[in-house]
């Protein structure tokens, strides 16, 4: 029994391995053609998809995409930190600012016992979500395909935008984005990404450092 149950998990280790290793491929492959259509102008783009087909994109596709703009930077990849330059217009962060700015609050983190959002010194910026209606606009949907197509995880599975505003002396000191309690777990799933997208390039500071990797990240669009 016992050298059943030994097989099986060796079995079931080495399949996520060699999916580990399939998908960090495919995606070296999806940068690799992001670096090759920057700056490009042609009518029509195609790229790896995460399945290995050749996926074809016409105007308004690579319109929503930027292909040809966002230009990517792999700072590392264990742990994967990415940096999409240009991932965002001039307008979309104007979009974003004006619909965040009278809703701003302080913002929370989650707490591990109820999976509910609490006050802590520890996050002093103010922030909020988008609603689920104001994820229908048209450019809040550019943005989330954006977001869908580079981090290779589907819409569905993404959370709802949240805007932060980080003033003078504000912080969120080190910390995780997994989740660590049941409650989120059980009715949102483990989150396996994180999209920054910066919306402001005349700040001074605001670095989001990687103390693994020894590393800041404060990319502006």
């Amino acid at each position: 029994m016992a050298a059943s149950a030994m097989r099986f998990f060796f079995a079931l280790l080495t399949f996520v391995t060699v999916g580990m290793i399939i998908g960090a491929l495919i995606q070296l492959a999806f940068i690799k053609r992001l670096e090759d259509s920057h700056g490009a102008t042609s009518s029509l783009t195609r790229i790896q998809s995460q399945t290995g087909d050749i996926s074809y994109w016409d105007d308004k596709e690579a319109a929503i995409l930027r292909l040809g703009y966002v230009e990517p930077e792999i700072v590392s990849w264990s742990p994967r930190i990415i940096v999409f330059h240009n991932f965002l217009s001039a307008e979309e962060c104007d979009y974003l600012r004006a619909i965040a700015k009278p809703r701003l609050e302080i913002s929370t983190v989650v707490d591990t016992r109820t999976g509910k959002g609490i006050k802590s010194k520890v996050r002093t910026s103010s922030g909020m979500f988008l609603s689920a209606e104001e994820r229908k606009y048209p450019m809040i949907q550019a943005i989330e395909k954006r977001i869908s197509v580079y981090s290779q995880v589907p819409v569905e599975n993404g959370e709802r935008i949240q805007v932060l505003r980080y003033e003078k002396n504000q912080l969120y000191r080190p910390h995780h984005d997994y989740f660590s309690d049941t409650f989120n777990l059980k009715f949102g799933g483990q989150r396996v990404a994180t999209m920054l997208m910066y919306l402001s390039d005349n700040v001074e500071g605001g670095e989001t450092y990687f103390p693994k990797v020894g590393h800041a990240v404060c990319y502006f669009v």
